[in-house]
């Protein structure tokens, strides 16, 4: 089940910083979009520094509601949606926040503009600069903007609240597979408790690279996939689920890849050959 929560960062009194940015940014659409339908992606934004909270998105969605605010000649898509189908690919909070993601979920939801935020922290005030770009082989940038928000107690509170679980979708065709041709007897023996005896791992015999789809080519996506990985006492994958993913169909190409790989399966205190689940991680890097 997916869990939405709402938050507001701010308080009513903070807010004309952030009604006079998104009223620039707002005429900045304006200026650049087409005569038609456009549509406007705002994604989580992002803390300079290398950690993760809940701000970040909150700020996110409350943007967002600026923009529709500000605005009847375009659509801001849901911030729900983006929600959805960055839980459907299992993406962290910080991979939630990165441009990777905005480019891929800008197609994928078929936005005409992407809305980027960071925001740094000083002693009394947070910095928040503001990115847009318009969809295209190029991604040309159509507004850049920054603003100073108060930090009150409050603000300050928030800000050092770890970042909430990232929601969780069902399993799907996208983050699990299962092997058709595996017996109900392996299924239960790749269970994480099944197998305290085993006394070695399995080694990889045949383990071909994964290849790039052609979404993550396109926007330069790139990164690694994380995967629990059950493999049977013949050394063949019997199961794998996505336990941390990538945008772009990247999940998929790391699933479709590990289906085909082969193991020395891992040994009991007899040296009996016994079924695993293993950790395995899937690298997506361009050079």
């Amino acid at each position: 089940m997916l869990a939405l929560i709402a938050s507001s960062p701010l308080p009513a009194q903070e807010q004309p910083e952030l009604d006079a940015l998104a009223a620039k940014a707002t005429a900045a659409i304006h200026k650049s979009k087409k005569s038609g339908d456009t549509r406007v992606l705002v994604i989580d934004f992002a803390d300079t520094h290398p950690k993760a909270n809940a701000w970040g998105a909150a700020l996110a969605d409350q943007f967002a509601d600026l923009l529709r605010k500000n605005t009847k000649s375009f659509v801001v898509i849901d911030r729900a949606d983006y929600a959805r189908a960055t839980a459907d690919d299992v993406l962290t909070p910080q991979a939630r926040a990165e441009t990777q993601s905005a480019k891929c979920y800008c197609r994928q939801l078929g936005a005409d503009f992407v809305v980027e935020g960071s925001y740094d922290a000083g002693s009394d005030n947070v910095q928040l600069t503001l990115k847009i770009s318009k969809s295209s082989e190029r991604w040309n940038p159509v507004f850049d903007g920054t603003t100073s928000l108060p930090l009150t107690p409050d603000l300050r509170a928030s800000l050092s609240k770890p970042t909430a679980s990232a929601p969780v979708s069902p399993q799907n065709e996208k983050t699990a597979w299962k092997n058709p041709d595996a017996s109900q007897d392996q299924a239960v023996a790749n269970s994480p408790h099944s197998s305290p005896s085993k006394t070695s791992f399995p080694k990889c015999l045949y383990c071909p690279n994964a290849h790039f789809s052609d979404a993550a080519v396109k926007v330069r996506a790139q990164g690694t996939v994380f995967l629990s990985v059950a493999i049977s006492a013949a050394g063949q994958p019997t199961s794998i689920v996505i336990k941390r993913g990538l945008p772009c169909e990247l999940n998929s190409q790391a699933i479709e890849c590990v289906k085909q790989w082969r193991f020395k399966p891992a040994e009991d205190s007899n040296g009996n050959p016994t079924s695993s689940l293993v950790m395995i991680e899937v690298n997506f890097h361009l050079y």
